[in-house]
């Protein structure tokens, strides 16, 4: 009965951890390449207020 629910939440750890290191990659590339415009500010506080 537990098992399924303890897949389950680990899944959902897990994609919440990609979708952060997502965020760092694209943060990353951003200032690899001086290219700040791919990076909206709003856009990174909004993604990290969310997490």
């Amino acid at each position: 009965e537990a098992m399924p629910k303890l897949v389950e939440a680990r899944n959902e750890s897990i994609k919440n951890i990609n979708d952060i290191i997502d965020e760092f990659k694209t943060i990353h590339y951003a200032f690899q390449n001086e290219d700040l415009d791919v990076l909206p500010a709003d856009h990174i506080i909004a993604n990290f207020k969310n997490l």
